[in-house]
C-alpha cells in the first residue's frame, strides 16, 4: 500500500541508502567499462576535461583574434563559424568537471559556484571592452584582449587536475 500526502498524491518510496551515496548509481563500473571499452583507456591517457577545455579556449581565442585582425567578410564569417563551434562547450565541460570533482550529489552546487564566476566575467567584460574601445577608437583592442584572455585560459586548462579515484 502506497502512502499518500494530504492532496492524495502517492509519496515516492525511499531509495536504498547505497544508491544515495554511490557514485555509479545506474551500473557498476565493470559493466559500464564493458559497454564503453575505450572510455577507461582515454581517461587513463589523460585526454579529458582539461584538454577539451584547452582546445575550446584555443578556438575561441583564435576566433576573437581573427575578428580583430581580418577586416574583410571572409574573416568575419570564419570568426563566427569558429565561435559558433565552440562557444557553449566551456560551460558544458565545466559542468561535467564540477560533477567529477564534487560528485553527483553536490554537482549542482559546484556548477552554481562556477556559474557565479561566468556571470562576473559577463558583467565586467562588456564594460571593460567598451572602455578599451573608447580609449583606442575601435573594437580591435577589446577583441585582441579577449583573444589573449582566452589563450591564457587555454594554458591554465592544462593545470586542471583530474579528481583522485576513490
Amino acid at each position: 500500500v502506497a502512502k499518500h500526502d494530504r492532496a492524495g498524491c502517492a509519496l515516492p518510496r525511499r531509495l536504498p541508502e547505497r544508491l544515495l551515496h554511490h557514485d555509479d548509481q545506474l551500473a557498476p563500473r565493470r559493466s559500464r567499462d564493458r559497454l564503453h571499452p575505450g572510455r577507461r583507456r582515454i581517461q587513463d591517457q589523460g585526454a579529458g576535461r582539461s584538454r577539451g577545455a584547452a582546445l575550446a579556449y584555443l578556438v575561441l581565442g583564435l576566433s576573437y583574434i581573427l575578428y580583430a585582425l581580418i577586416k574583410v567578410d571572409f574573416g568575419f564569417y570564419l570568426s563566427a563559424i569558429l565561435f559558433g563551434l565552440t562557444a557553449w562547450s566551456i560551460p558544458t565541460i565545466m559542468a561535467a568537471a564540477a560533477g567529477d570533482f564534487v560528485g553527483p550529489r553536490l554537482a549542482p552546487a559546484g556548477l552554481g559556484f562556477i556559474t557565479l564566476f561566468f556571470g562576473i566575467g559577463q558583467a565586467l567584460g562588456p564594460a571593460l571592452g567598451g572602455y578599451l574601445a573608447d580609449v583606442s577608437g575601435s573594437f580591435t583592442l577589446p577583441f585582441l584582449v579577449a583573444g589573449v584572455i582566452s589563450l591564457v585560459g587555454m594554458v591554465l586548462s592544462f593545470y586542471l587536475k583530474t579528481p583522485a579515484a576513490e
